[in-house]
């Protein structure tokens, strides 16, 4: 079996490859979301929203890169809050002021459409149960593991 050089004695050879280095880091930045401030265009509703779900978050889980689909999914929040709210005002069925028959309040389909959309941003944000479960978090002992592996070497 051929001697492999450690990093040390790559570095002292001057034939170490840094890239693979590159390759191996961890790319997410450092900040997370809770070191960015709210968007202006958020209402109210969103703004409370977006306090709330950042004060849930864990450090690791939403970075400042997501700001843009973090951002939507706290407006789409807070008009699926508002439809919501109409819909049970005016109630799912209404009549029709022509025929007199009932139907299906329209609201009740920018409900579901805006749920979709909801749907598809917290599977990317990491927020529904299957997707936090294939979140990986970085082994913060990585280091220390290459280190006793490059003493065995």
């Amino acid at each position: 079996m051929a001697y492999k050089k450690n990093i040390a004695e790559k570095k002292a050879s001057g034939t170490y490859n840094v890239t693979r280095e590159r390759g191996r880091a961890n790319i997410a930045p450092v900040y997370d979301i809770k070191h960015i401030s709210k968007p202006d265009f958020l209402d109210e509703n969103a703004k409370k929203i977006w306090d709330f779900a950042v004060s849930q978050l864990s450090e690791e889980h939403v970075k400042s890169l997501d700001f843009g689909v973090f951002s939507r999914w706290c407006s789409l929040f807070s008009d699926f809050c508002q439809v919501t709210q109409a819909i049970q005002e005016g109630g799912l069925l209404v009549s029709d002021e022509e025929t007199g028959t009932g139907m299906m309040n329209n609201l009740y389909d920018s409900k579901i459409k805006i749920s979709n959309a909801l749907l598809n941003l917290e599977k990317q944000l990491g927020f529904t149960p299957i997707t936090r479960n294939s979140v990986i978090v970085p082994d913060k002992t990585e280091d220390m593991v290459n280190e006793f592996m490059e003493l065995l070497k």
